[in-house]
């Protein structure tokens, strides 16, 4: 899907340089700034982490990013088209995706209908609507087969999305990303309430899509996690952002250790 062209020089001139621009959101809640002020340049293909303590506006900014939620200040733009008033359907279509850190499904669908669901929504949103036709058909069935594939679901395509395992279940929000075909993801801390040896499947996982071409945005608690696997990382506290660049960076920046150790936690730990 081609990016439409975009009056706005800054933005023509930003989608050169970066795939999704954000310039100076902001979102307040009564007379507190849950987002305040936020500026971010994202580069295509890059694995991008986003850390702060709790309540800090990790959250809030995906649900800005996503159109769940209009910023009170600022703008938005993916691949030089401003997407900031788009709403989340829109957005997805447009070919930015996202998980979620509560997950539901349709507890009467298999894994494989799970899906299939996402992606018709997806061509139906897009105006790509399902071609008819054995053949046509045979080609979606291929290309959830192939998510499937690649999110270690295949054995478990005929179960009900109700009975899976937790960390199955992180898996499977994926592949329903994934079947809208973005070309950039945002996951909201996919890892939470897994394991070890989950996380570290997982963590695998998202490098390996990132090496296929597909920007990801990852929020996530773990910051060892977030450390090993982004080149670049921003630091938000109280709405703010507060630190940005690689790992080494952030680990040492001096206002990044007070926020953790504020809220009882240290950027290393």
């Amino acid at each position: 899907m081609t990016a439409p062209t975009v009056d706005h020089a800054f933005s023509a001139k930003s989608a050169s340089a970066a795939q999704l621009e954000v310039r100076a959101v902001a979102r307040a809640f009564g007379g507190l700034k849950a987002v305040d002020g936020v500026n971010l340049s994202i580069r295509r293909g890059e694995l991008f982490g986003i850390i702060g303590p709790n309540g800090s506006g990790k959250t809030t900014l995906f649900n800005l990013l996503t159109g769940y939620l209009d910023p009170t200040e600022g703008r938005i733009w993916f691949e030089g088209r401003d997407i900031t008033a788009l709403k989340p359907e829109q957005i997805a279509a447009a070919g930015v995706a996202r998980t979620f850190q509560a997950v539901r499904f349709h507890r009467e669908a298999t894994v494989r209908e799970t899906v299939w669901a996402a992606q018709a929504l997806h061509l139906s949103v897009s105006g790509l609507f399902r071609s008819a036709g054995a053949k046509a058909e045979a080609l979606y069935a291929a290309e959830v087969d192939a998510i499937l594939e690649q999110t270690w679901l295949a054995p478990h395509a005929d179960r009900l999305a109700s009975e899976l395992p937790f960390g199955l279940i992180r898996q499977l929000e994926i592949a329903r990303a994934l079947a809208t075909r973005p070309r950039i993801l945002l996951m909201d801390e996919p890892a939470s309430g897994m394991n070890p040896a989950e996380t570290r499947a997982l963590a695998a996982d998202i490098r390996r899509l990132c090496d296929r071409g597909l920007t990801i945005i990852l929020v996530e608690h773990d910051i060892e996690m977030v450390m090993e696997l982004c080149e670049r990382i921003a630091v938000l506290s109280f709405g703010r952002l507060i630190a940005e660049g690689c790992p080494d960076e952030v680990r040492r920046n001096p206002d990044v250790i007070a926020a953790y150790l504020g809220s009882g936690r240290r950027a290393h730990a």
